[in-house]
Parts: structure tokens; C-alpha cells; sequence
């Protein structure tokens, strides 16, 4: 997937980030659900059950570390976020055979109810 570095950054959005949040407690939910802990997806070592803030440290913030060099996920712009989001997806898709979809805005009001 090409990564556009020239577009105009706009940093993310509280939508986006709460929606982030969201999705990384899914995909947690997801693998947990599935059988895959932590050390089944990252290394041979004592089995841990995946959570929301694992999911970032540990899969989102490597592919924003390995596709833009930054450290944090508040030094995404709003497209650079979407593209790591979407990587994210196909690797857990195409490695695991699971789906798990980034929140729409009706999942965000539904969740915050």
C-alpha cells in the first residue's frame, strides 16, 4: 500500500481516535474470541489475552512506527490513521482469516450510550 506524504496533514480527530479505541478493543474481543493470544500473533512466549491498549502498543503503533517513524498515534494525521487502520485490517485479515471493521459512526453513538 503507497503511503502519500505529500497530502496535507490534519490531525486526527476525537471521532477518529475514540473510533480507534473502539476498534482495538474489538480486535482484542476478536482474537481473544478466536483463540489467539498474544502469543500466538507475536511470539512463542507465555500466552496473554490481547486488550485494548496491547492491540495499539503492539500492532497499531509498530505499523505507524514502521510506515511514517512516529512514536505516537497523536502524531497521525487523519489519513495517515485511516491507512494504518486499513494495514491493520488486512494483516489481521490475511494472517488470521478474521474481519473486524473499523467503527462507523452509528457503532461510536451506540457504544456511548
Amino acid at each position: 500500500m503507497a503511503v502519500d506524504r505529500d497530502s496535507d496533514p490534519l490531525q486526527r480527530t476525537p471521532k477518529q481516535n475514540r473510533a480507534g479505541h473502539l476498534w482495538f478493543k474489538h480486535i482484542a474481543d476478536t482474537l481473544n474470541e478466536s483463540g489467539l493470544d498474544m502469543q500466538a500473533v507475536l511470539a512463542k512466549r507465555v500466552g496473554i489475552r490481547w486488550t485494548e491498549e496491547a492491540v495499539k502498543e503492539s500492532l497499531f503503533k509498530v505499523l505507524a512506527k514502521a510506515m511514517y517513524n512516529v512514536d505516537s498515534t497523536t502524531k497521525l494525521d487523519t489519513k495517515q490513521f485511516t491507512v494504518v487502520a486499513e494495514m491493520l485490517a488486512d494483516v489481521i485479515a490475511k494472517d488470521y482469516g478474521l474481519q473486524v471493521d473499523f467503527p462507523s459512526e452509528d457503532t461510536l453513538r451506540n457504544e456511548q450510550r
